[in-house]
């Protein structure tokens, strides 16, 4: 019988002998192979839990954080940014517990919100969870990810914890327009480039990530991924980024 959920965590990419060799990766191609190989690494031992707790939640991979073998909480900045596929509050509160668990931190200095849609009023009771972590300390600051300017002053004009950051991938916008960087200056908010693609993963790439892996406790077919976080941690003082990696949740549709 197959596991009803699987949680992986990549654990640290930098230290992939795999990706190193794999240079000028595009943030998708970075995020399928390092899923690929975590899968094909922990293939024992979810076919153990499989067989051991058939119909269950499962949680394999790296769970173990090196984050502080050099430098200690304080000396780091750790990010997130959970894309959210299943947008419902229980989703979100299951990415964020399960990142804290698997980062083994209490807090989260920065964590960006990535939506399939902008319209608040799909996404707002998981704002307001998200508000509920930021005002029990758990996360330092909140953003979000391709708001144009009317989405993201309804946002913040509804918000009761503000979004103190908003990710504007040029490759979709080349020059930051100049009204959302008024109001960004006015409100003290931040706003950050990247270049995720606003689908971070395919139905049909789970589908082949999962066959690649050739893992008999899951059924390729069936099988959709509710959320996916990237995680990074930099040295404050040096700006150097010590470790990067993605945990994600699998669901086996029923």
């Amino acid at each position: 019988m197959p596991l009803s959920e699987i949680i992986v965590n990549t654990g640290n990419i930098l230290n992939s002998e795999h990706l190193k060799k794999r240079v000028n990766l595009g943030p998708q191609e970075e995020l399928v192979d390092s899923l690929r190989e975590a899968l094909k690494s922990s293939a024992a031992e979810l076919k153990k839990g499989a067989a051991d707790k058939p119909d269950s939640r499962w949680a394999c991979g790296d769970t173990t954080s090196d984050l502080f073998a050099e430098e200690s909480r304080e000396e780091l900045k750790i990010t997130v940014k959970i894309f959210l596929m299943d947008v419902t509050k229980e989703s979100l509160i299951s990415a964020v517990n399960e990142t804290l668990r698997q980062l083994q931190v209490n807090t989260l200095d920065l964590l960006l919100l990535s939506v399939p849609s902008n319209n608040y009023d799909q996404f707002k009771e998981v704002w307001a969870a998200l508000e509920g972590y930021a005002k029990s300390g758990a996360l330092e600051s909140i953003g979000v990810s391709d708001f144009d300017l009317a989405e993201f002053d309804k946002l913040y004009e509804a918000a009761s914890v503000k979004p103190s950051v908003n990710q504007v991938n040029l490759e979709s916008c080349c020059v930051i327009p100049p009204e959302l960087s008024d109001f960004a200056k006015k409100n003290n908010v931040q706003l950050l480039t990247h270049n995720d693609p606003r689908t971070m993963l395919e139905p049909e790439s789970v589908a082949d990530i999962l066959k690649s892996a050739d893992l008999a406790c899951l059924e390729p077919e069936t099988c959709t991924v509710a959320w996916l976080v990237r995680y990074s941690a930099m040295v404050k003082l040096r700006g150097v980024v010590k470790s990067r990696g993605f945990i994600f949740s699998i669901h086996q549709k029923k």
